[in-house]
C-alpha cells in the first residue's frame, strides 16, 4: 500500500478569534500547538472518523474515551474561569426565555415536574471534585 499523507494549513487574520487563537498556541510554551490542535480534534470527532469500521465495543471505546477529554476540559474552564466549586447550570431553575414565554402563553400552570434526579455514572469531574486533586498540576489539554 502506497503511504499517503495528509497535510493542512490554516491561515486566519491576526484580529480574528480563529488568528488570536493560533496565535496563543504558537506562543504559548508549555504547549506544543500541533499536538493541541489534534488532541482537541480528536476529543471532538474521531468517533465519526471510525464509525462504519469498528465493532460497536470499539467505537463505544473511542466515544469514552473522546467524552472524559471534554469532560476534563470543561473541568479546568470551570475551575480557572468559573471559581473553585463551579457547577453546572441547572437548565431548570432558569427562567424561560421570551420565545419559550410566547409560545407557552396558554400553558399558564407551567412548571417543571418533582421527579427525582435520574441517576448517571460518575464523570471525571465528579471524581475530581470528590478528591483532593490540585487542577493547576494536571495536564494542560
Amino acid at each position: 500500500m502506497a503511504r499517503k499523507r495528509i497535510s493542512i494549513r490554516f491561515e486566519a487574520e491576526a484580529h480574528t478569534v480563529e488568528g488570536r487563537l493560533l496565535d496563543y498556541l504558537k506562543e504559548h510554551k508549555l504547549l506544543n500547538y500541533r499536538d493541541a490542535i489534534v488532541r482537541a480534534t480528536k476529543a471532538y470527532y474521531v468517533p465519526w472518523v471510525y464509525e462504519g469500521e469498528l465493532s460497536e465495543e470499539e467505537l463505544r471505546s473511542l466515544a469514552q474515551g473522546a467524552i472524559e477529554e471534554l469532560e476534563f476540559r470543561i473541568f479546568q474552564i470551570r475551575k480557572h474561569f468559573l471559581g473553585e466549586g463551579s457547577e453546572p447550570l441547572d437548565m431548570r431553575t432558569l427562567p424561560p426565555s421570551p420565545a419559550e414565554r410566547s409560545s407557552s402563553r396558554s400553558d399558564i400552570s407551567r412548571e417543571t415536574p418533582a421527579d427525582p434526579a435520574p441517576v448517571r455514572p460518575l464523570s471525571l469531574k465528579d471524581v475530581i471534585d470528590h478528591t483532593n486533586v490540585d487542577p493547576s498540576v494536571l495536564d494542560d489539554f
